[in-house]
């Protein structure tokens, strides 16, 4: 089945694509602005990064618990040094997002003592 359009239709589609997309022109396109919605974009972008990261340092914490479950029940299976590996990964996994975040205030606190 074919759809045809008869031509005062085609200029009344033609005439509301070009009002609506006269407000996109009719702004004072600058660099600043571009910036500043590239920018807005990154931000979000970060957060879903170090949001992901958290989730995984806790996910590596309840793992190196369970390794150390493991290893008191099996202690020639499991060895306590994959505990305290993973122990050390999920705490600098934690502690990463927390220092990117609030790293610099905490250099200023410390800058004025």
């Amino acid at each position: 089945m074919k759809l045809r359009c008869k031509n005062k239709e085609k200029y009344i589609l033609a005439l509301v694509l070009i009002g609506s997309s006269w407000s996109i022109f009719a702004q004072d396109p600058s660099i600043g602005l571009a910036s500043q919605s590239i920018t807005s974009a990154l931000d979000s972008i970060t957060d879903l990064i170090l949001a992901a990261v958290s989730i995984a340092g806790i996910a590596c914490f309840f793992s190196a618990i369970m390794k150390l479950y493991l290893h008191r029940k099996n202690p020639q299976q499991v060895p306590i040094s994959q505990f305290f590996s993973m122990l050390v990964m999920s705490l600098a996994l934690i502690i990463l997002p927390l220092l990117i975040l609030y790293g610099d205030s905490a250099y200023n606190i410390l800058k004025d003592l």
